[in-house]
């Protein structure tokens, strides 16, 4: 008797099996779509639902739901912003996945456990040190606290903000993935938002690592296709790069595309401006000593992750030659238990290779006989440099 096979659906879904192209989760999707749709309806035009702040405000977010490079960009805007704007910033996050649930606001250098903050933001604050950091699911509310103390030359980065429309923004950015366009809503697929909301964006980031940049050019070139023609029926013409950036106006191939809803949004004045931004791996680290390391620094290490998206660093592990003699993966912001690591052979626990996400809920006490944590700390640069230029500007504008 010849076996059913269970096949998934032509795009990636969080369910099992065929579920995701089930009518009924089909339905469900379509209905969470509309409540989206009405929600950003009364934000687009409702003035007092949300609020403004007295700096200025830059959200990093996106319409997918975990692993499109969300606090990577936030932190490459964050240091662009300290190093060459002569603004500080303030990372607004809930600070999801952290042990303690109250308010909790960090100065510039100053040390705190990523159980008060949550792994994501204890990493930006690591990174920058000159950062401030509010969390609170209630970014408005921790924003007003915080703002007082801030000196007058800050920035807000509001880090996955896209859907957080409480707190009024002078510029949305929104990381996208090489399959953003092939994704279905939640709960069929992975999508906040439909992909009209890309209109509400004054940036478009598609990242993705280098072996991939075939299919990140597609993407951005998607993003032309759809956006483009959306602002052209705007009477937004193309003007100088620096105001219309790599996201030309051309001429909309579907009519029936679901971008056409995009037209009614009146808030933006220009198209947003697309890059790719490449993640590559710079460097690894020790986390306990601080020790580096230009190369590999262990031979059949242990794998150990736990992020949204466990493929890409598997992959970059891949092609720097690394081969795990075992790879334990968990859901994204996993608590680590001594259980997780009872390997068959203790060995095992002596070397561990991770992210730097991962890292620091791996240096608990309870994991003091795992002789080394070395994780492979990654950078981000522009594809294209004229495209890079556009987004810097952009966000220097900001700053003004």
């Amino acid at each position: 008797m010849e076996k059913h096979q269970h096949k998934k659906p032509p795009f990636d879904s969080p369910l099992p099996g065929r579920l995701g192209s089930n009518p009924a989760v089909a339905l469900l999707s379509h209905a969470y779509a509309a409540a989206v749709s009405t929600r950003n309806f009364a934000y687009n035009f409702i003035s007092p639902l949300s609020q403004k702040l007295p700096r200025p405000v830059i959200s990093i977010g996106g319409i997918r739901a975990g692993g499109t490079g969300k606090t990577p960009a936030a932190q490459f805007v964050g240091r662009h912003i300290v190093n060459n704007c002569g603004y500080g910033v303030a990372f607004l996050s809930r600070g999801y996945g952290r042990m303690s649930k109250r308010p909790v606001i960090v100065p510039p250098h100053e040390a705190v456990d990523w159980r008060e903050v949550g792994d994501e933001p204890w990493m930006l604050h690591s990174n920058i040190p000159e950062s401030w950091l509010g969390i609170n699911p209630d970014r408005a509310a921790v924003a007003q606290k915080l703002s007082p103390r801030l000196p007058e030359k800050t920035v807000f980065i509001l880090d996955d903000g896209f859907q957080h429309r409480r707190i009024r923004r002078d510029l949305d950015i929104v990381c996208i993935s090489e399959g953003t366009f092939s994704d279905r809503m939640m709960p069929a697929g992975y999508l906040r938002e439909p992909y009209a909301a890309l209109s509400r964006a004054g940036i478009v980031l598609v990242v993705g690592a280098e072996e991939r940049l075939d299919r990140l050019r597609e993407a951005a070139e998607a993003v032309e296709r759809r956006f483009g023609a959306v602002y052209a029926e705007l009477g937004v013409t193309a003007g100088s790069r620096e105001d219309n950036g790599a996201c030309g106006v051309v001429k909309k191939d579907n009519p029936d595309d679901d971008t056409n809803a995009a037209a009614s949004v009146s808030t933006l004045k220009k198209p947003p401006i697309c890059a790719v931004l490449l993640q590559y791996p710079h460097i690894w680290v020790e986390a306990r000593s601080g020790k580096t390391s230009a190369g590999p620094p262990l031979r059949n290490p242990v794998a150990v992750t736990g992020i949204a998206r466990p493929e890409r660093f598997l992959a970059m592990l891949n092609s720097l030659s690394v081969i795990p003699s075992e790879v334990r993966v968990f859901r994204d912001h996993h608590n680590f238990k001594r259980k997780d690591f009872a390997f068959e052979h203790n060995i095992y626990l002596e070397r561990i290779v991770t992210t730097e996400k991962d890292a620091v809920r791996l240096l608990s006490p309870e994991f003091a006989d795992i002789r080394e944590v070395w994780y492979l700390k990654t950078g981000l640069r522009f594809a294209d440099p004229e495209a890079g230029e556009a987004v810097l500007s952009r966000i220097n504008g900001i700053c003004r």
